[in-house]
């Protein structure tokens, strides 16, 4: 047993929550699971809906595998909402843990994404790359200002 799996199973069943991944920048991984845990886009509105339209009878394996995927996201997305809490057992939190350690983010967010929208994000991925960082925090800073004045 590795010594953060240790103080997980420590921590559960108190207030805190142990955050397996790393932040980067100031990307807090817990708060990424849930977004993305939680966004549902319409084309996976519409698979999940067809597919329950169906019976168990007329499903194939793989439907079965899907809607298993589709139901384990959502389950874990309503243990994710009260990790940390005195609302959850010590084996859900371990559960909780156990899915950030062997689940990765990326492959939910590729998951969650349209082909279209794969395409745009490796497009500004490449014109990002290119620009210099002083370039990158004067372009930041400039979006974090119209995005101020639009909220006020």
């Amino acid at each position: 047993m590795n010594f953060n799996r240790e103080m997980a199973n420590i921590m559960a069943g108190s207030s805190v929550k142990v955050i397996h991944g790393e932040c980067i920048g100031n990307v807090d991984p817990y708060i990424e699971w849930i977004k993305w845990l939680s966004y549902i886009p319409e084309f996976q509105k519409e698979r999940i809906q067809y597919l329950n339209s169906k019976t168990v009878e007329e499903l194939t394996l793989e439907e079965i595998d899907e809607l298993k995927i589709y139901k384990n996201q959502n389950k874990m997305l309503e243990l994710f909402k009260i990790y940390g809490t005195n609302k959850i057992s010590k084996e859900e939190y371990m559960e909780v843990y156990n899915f950030m350690e062997t689940e990765s983010i990326d492959k939910l967010m590729i998951s969650k994404l349209s082909k279209q929208e794969l395409k745009y994000a490796k497009e500004q991925i490449q014109y990002f790359s290119k620009i210099s960082s002083e370039e990158l925090r004067k372009k930041v800073k400039i979006e974090q200002k119209e995005l101020l004045l639009s909220h006020k």
